[in-house]
């Protein structure tokens, strides 16, 4: 549906003056054409002139809008000559009337007040001298009321109109607004299962491959490492497909869900796989039964799994360190290794680190990432706690 145009005047307004104004100047020629037939003293004007006078008045209808002030002198002048001309009265007031009206409507309240002020004083005014002080003041006045009536209905329609256009504008930018943040919604959550897919699979992954590569070289020497490095891949693929069947359960509606939710209460289960993968682990888990926010508690455990994972497929480490401390009002996480780090790049332009930064950065937090100025590669991350008693409504898986 087209909207409602926020400029003024459309065209309708100018076609509807348009032919009033042919109307009027039809009527008003005709009435000077019925007076001249009429038996009675001679005009003091010729007739054609007089007629004239009424047409310019009548045509100035048409150019308010565009052209108000030459419009008021040509009609404030045709006035004044067709009624000192000897022109009829009788329609004279109808061209003032409407073209006060157009210039409040059109063009607002100064110019309305302008044109009723003015043009009150030209039909007020006595085409004679038969008239006293208190007559012409008295006519001035009934004019007067005409003009301001005009005006003051002008102004009105006018105010109306732009109320109806900001109502519109508004209610379009209550709509805008709404779709941005439909928009901002699904990127959200664009953003967070693409989080989760790849903290599930990227570390599954990582820790599958590294263990059939463990297999296959084992196999014919060391038949007991072969045995443990393939339950090691039966167990994380069927904890990957735990999680990814809690995944697609929220994706479809609240369910039951499948798989546990992350927590660093599961942190045994990140330091079995380092072990798995032959990197020597040491987990300091400093909090003295403290019991964090579900979001906070997600959002530490996928920092740390994603850490891993890292130590698992880029570092090449043979020894770890994961640390999880409290201070007043944050949490503290730092995973350490002694590997090579990001030396094969997949670390530092991966989607791992990203993916670490913003639920970091969802939190209000902080992580960082680098060589680690003892040797190897540091993750460490600043998570601030809510306050006791305060609950959150983001997601948490």
């Amino acid at each position: 549906m087209r909207g409602m145009s926020d400029t003024y005047p459309t065209r309708t307004p100018e076609l509807h003056r348009l032919g009033l104004a042919i109307v009027l100047a039809g009527l008003l020629a005709a009435n000077v054409a019925f007076a001249d037939a009429l038996p009675g003293p001679d005009p003091v004007w010729p007739g054609w002139l007089v007629a004239g006078m009424g047409i310019v008045a009548a045509a100035t209808l048409v150019t308010v809008g565009r052209w108000p002030g030459v419009s008021l002198v040509l009609l404030a002048a045709s006035t004044l000559a067709y009624r000192f001309g000897g022109g009829p009265a009788t329609l004279l007031w109808i061209a003032p009337v409407v073209a006060t009206y157009a210039a409040a409507n059109t063009l607002g309240r100064r110019w309305g007040m302008a044109y009723a002020l003015t043009l009150a004083l030209v039909l007020g005014l006595p085409a004679s001298d038969s008239l006293t002080a208190i007559g012409v003041a008295a006519n001035v006045l009934r004019s007067l009321v005409l003009t301001a009536g005009a005006a003051a209905f002008g102004e009105a329609n006018r105010s109306r109109r732009e109320r109806a256009v900001e109502a519109e504008a508004r209610a379009r930018a209550a709509e805008s607004a709404r779709e941005a943040e439909a928009r901002l919604a699904v990127d959200e959550e664009r953003l967070r299962i693409a989080r989760e897919l790849h903290d599930v699979t990227a570390h599954s992954l990582s820790v599958i491959a590294i263990q059939s590569e463990l297999a296959r070289r084992s196999m014919s020497s060391d038949p007991d490492t072969a045995s443990a490095a393939l339950d090691a891949i039966g167990t994380t693929s069927r904890q990957a497909l735990g999680e990814l069947r809690g995944m697609l359960g929220q994706l479809r509606g609240p369910q039951h869900d499948v798989a546990p939710a992350p927590s660093l209460a599961r942190l045994a289960e990140l330091v079995a796989e380092l072990e798995a993968a032959g990197v020597a682990v040491t987990l300091t888990d400093d909090r003295p039964d403290t019991e964090l926010a579900p979001f906070v508690d997600a959002s530490a455990y996928r920092i740390v799994q994603e850490a891993v994972t890292n130590v698992i497929k880029h570092a090449r480490a043979t020894r770890a360190a994961i640390e999880i401390g409290l201070e007043p009002g944050r949490l503290l996480i730092r995973v350490a290794d002694d590997g090579a780090g990001a030396a094969d790049g997949g670390w530092v332009t991966g989607h791992g680190l990203l993916g670490m930064s913003e639920r970091a950065a969802a939190l209000g937090g902080t992580l960082e990432a680098g060589p680690d100025p003892a040797g190897g590669w540091l993750v460490h991350a600043v998570l601030p706690l809510p306050p006791q008693g305060t609950t959150d409504s983001r997601r948490t898986s």
